[in-house]
């Protein structure tokens, strides 16, 4: 283990993927942690080549954030990773930071959300991957902003802007999205469950 971020307490989210290129077998680990120098908080990418004996540096994709007890991580095809945060200043903002080469180069944050309020009211927060190709989909969902109501947005690959997903909100008020899973069906139809 070659960075303290691995052994940090905060939250973390670890995924096992197969780089299509060259075959091989990665772990990738997310981890929350307070910088030791800046006192900033911070998501880290780190990856392991050997059944995570080892990590590589750890590079820091998203910062300024709220911590929470999770680390909302998509993982795509062809090796994207999405992953979502709320920042901690006011008003507080959800992002989003993605990477389309397994954690090589990762791109500038996109704006989900704003809260309404001077205070932070994001509840958790969760995001999922659905469909692929031109069907992808990256779904963001929150079940305690505006009023209480949430929302659920999407994008598709190529876009700058997150648009609202029509679903019946009253359903989803004071919701806390722990989990989420979204099917792409034969029928065209896409299947959201939250949990």
């Amino acid at each position: 283990m070659t960075s303290y971020e691995h052994n940090s307490k905060g939250a973390k989210y670890l995924t096992k993927v197969v780089n299509k290129k060259t075959s091989r077998q990665v772990f990738h680990l997310f981890t929350d942690i307070k910088d030791h120098i800046s006192f900033e908080n911070k998501t880290s990418h780190l990856k392991s080549f050997d059944d995570t004996s080892n990590w590589t540096m750890s590079r820091t994709v998203a910062w300024d954030l709220v911590f929470s007890k999770n680390i909302p991580v998509a993982t795509g095809t062809e090796g994207h990773f999405f992953v979502q945060y709320q920042t901690k200043y006011s008003p507080s903002i959800i992002k989003i930071v993605w990477t389309e080469d397994y954690g090589e180069t990762w791109k500038k944050p996109l704006i989900i959300e704003r809260s309404l309020s001077r205070v932070p009211k994001f509840a958790n927060h969760t995001i999922a991957i659905c469909g692929k190709g031109k069907h992808e989909r990256v779904i963001s969902i929150d079940g305690k902003i505006k009023d209480a109501r949430g929302f659920m947005k999407y994008i598709r690959p190529g876009q700058t802007q997150f648009r609202d997903l029509n679903y019946p909100f009253d359903e989803f008020r004071g919701m806390n999205a722990l989990d989420m899973s979204c099917v792409y069906g034969d029928d065209g139809r896409y299947i959201i469950t939250v949990i």
